[in-house]
């Protein structure tokens, strides 16, 4: 069966004085390939206020279909079944809350904390022979990120991230699979001269369930990581990347191991 998806929407918006509200009302329709047609009244509400230059607060409001297309689950997860059904993922509220600090352009900070409730969620599940499919379920995640970026110099350029994820699946109340718990990320980036720069940085989850029965657990990942490219020419740079540079025994899909110490060496020509 294919897929497809309609929708119609209108749009507004309301301005008073430091205050934004901006809105989005429509219908939606989509055919799916394991089930019956899925129909959704969509609604986007989205409320901005800006106190001074420094600070920004922002809320949001979505309830409906969400437009995602089963190639962008498969680029995620390679090890995915093609022959697994799909569904558009269906919220019936999500609810977000976001502050942003930017002092000035060389630092600034955002804090984000989200309440999604799903009528329809995907989710990969790996069966006990490490098949990959996707499942669709009723499920309630909490989230919260810490984003930060600090330009030293504009040769010396940190970023950070820490997020926590709490998700529950309607299913025995059991936890979303391959939802961490934790995930941070951090990278300093180094411009050594106009043409020269290079990047360190790590990636880690935590502990994180393969299957909805949360039977099957993976140990936490950590990638430390290394990149560095060299501008020989306006359309032609050089570049290495070094991946897992600790070695770890890395599990990002339950029982498919990443690659050791990984390096790649190249030129990327743009014409």
């Amino acid at each position: 069966k294919d897929l497809s998806f309609y929708q119609i929407k209108g749009t507004g918006a309301l301005y008073y004085e430091k205050m934004t509200l901006e809105g989005e009302l429509g219908y939606q329709v989509s055919s799916n390939t394991i089930g019956d047609n899925l129909s959704a009244l969509s609604l986007k509400a989205v409320l901005s206020y800006l106190p001074n230059m420094n600070f920004s607060v922002r809320t949001e409001f979505i309830t409906g279909l969400e437009k995602e297309f089963f190639k962008d689950y498969f680029r995620k997860n390679p090890y995915l079944a093609i022959s697994t059904g799909y569904v558009y993922p269906k919220a019936s509220a999500i609810i977000r809350g976001i502050v942003q600090y930017l002092p000035d352009t060389k630092k600034g900070a955002t804090l984000t904390i989200g309440l999604n409730f799903y009528e329809k969620y995907p989710f990969f599940n790996s069966d006990s022979l490490n098949n990959v499919t996707m499942l669709f379920e009723t499920a309630n995640i909490i989230n919260f990120k810490f984003e930060g970026f600090w330009e030293l110099t504009k040769q010396n350029i940190f970023n950070g991230l820490i997020g926590i994820n709490i998700g529950v699946l309607d299913y025995k109340s059991n936890t979303v699979p391959y939802l961490p718990l934790i995930e941070t990320k951090a990278t300093y980036l180094r411009k050594w001269t106009e043409y020269l720069n290079s990047e360190i940085g790590f990636l880690y989850n935590s502990n994180r369930f393969a299957d909805k029965d949360n039977k099957n657990e993976i140990n936490s990942y950590l990638n430390l990581y290394f990149k560095s490219n060299y501008q020989i020419l306006n359309n032609l740079k050089i570049y290495l990347e070094l991946d897992n540079l600790t070695n770890n025994n890395n599990i990002l899909w339950g029982g498919y191991r990443e690659r050791g110490i990984y390096g790649s060496f190249g030129l990327n020509w743009l014409f």
